[in-house]
């Protein structure tokens, strides 16, 4: 019988191998720009279960409301559209959300928050008998708003340092409005568990809360992925969402028999 943490041992190389093979074959190319958010899409459409990834879009919800632009998009079966150049993209469609960067830096910092904020602003609408598997305490963070990640390749500051900085900026932003998880590859992730409660990490079987640092080193890749698979939830609707997104009335000129 194999054991387990070999086994996810294995993986996480496997995992890293692939993801540093993609990065060297975009950096030998002589693609610009946007490279770092093609990687971590073309990494993502490999290992998640979305129905296409899309980079450097905006997203908007049925109130109105539009984010910036968002580095990486992963898209579900609710998405109504197509992959295509200057697409929309509804807010009920998207599993989660990537923001990438190269190097996280303390000028970063505050363009993640705001980027966040203009993502995490959008509310999901459910229909009538829409169900999805939550935690009570989770649903106004990853139910009612779009799963935040950032995904760094590095970084010019100390793991604690990065929960510092955040801590500190994000004291008087809203909870359901900021970032859900930070990760930097080969060094460790940033996890927002905010009041402690709902799907949280326990430590002696007491909840751990606030913006916790977990030094994940090497399997850092690893627990990227299985913080999508454990955070972002599945959604199960009677019907599409874009109904949301029509008109209440229609200003039509119709005859017909009136009962």
């Amino acid at each position: 019988m194999a054991n387990i943490e070999s086994y996810l041992e294995s993986q996480e190389r496997r995992l890293r191998e692939e993801f540093n093979s993609i990065r060297a074959n975009y950096r030998d190319s002589d693609t610009k720009g946007s490279a770092n958010e093609d990687v971590v899409a073309e990494f993502l459409q490999k290992h998640v279960s979305a129905r296409y990834v899309v980079t450097n879009v905006e997203i908007i919800d049925s109130y109105g409301e539009a984010s910036s632009e968002v580095d990486v998009c992963a898209c579900n079966t609710d998405q109504p559209f197509d992959k295509s150049p200057g697409q929309i993209v509804i807010a009920e469609g998207v599993d989660f959300v990537i923001q990438v960067k190269a190097s996280l830096t303390s000028g970063e910092i505050d363009r993640i928050i705001s980027n966040c904020d203009s993502a995490k602003k959008l509310r999901r609408k459910a229909s009538d008998k829409d169900f999805t598997y939550a935690k009570m305490e989770d649903i106004p963070y990853f139910v009612d708003r779009i799963p935040y990640i950032v995904l760094a390749f590095s970084s010019q500051l100390k793991l604690d340092s990065v929960q510092r900085k955040f801590s500190e900026k994000l004291s008087n932003v809203s909870l359901e409005r900021q970032p859900d998880a930070i990760f930097i590859l080969n060094r460790g992730a940033i996890l927002n568990f905010r009041e402690g409660k709902g799907k949280v990490w326990r430590s002696n079987g007491r909840p751990i809360s606030g913006l916790t640092a977990a030094y994940t080193g090497d399997r850092t890749l690893f627990e990227f992925l299985r913080y999508i698979y454990t955070y972002a939830p599945r959604f199960h609707r009677m019907m599409s969402p874009l109904v949301h997104y029509f008109p209440d009335r229609l200003d039509y000129q119709a005859i017909g028999r009136i009962e």
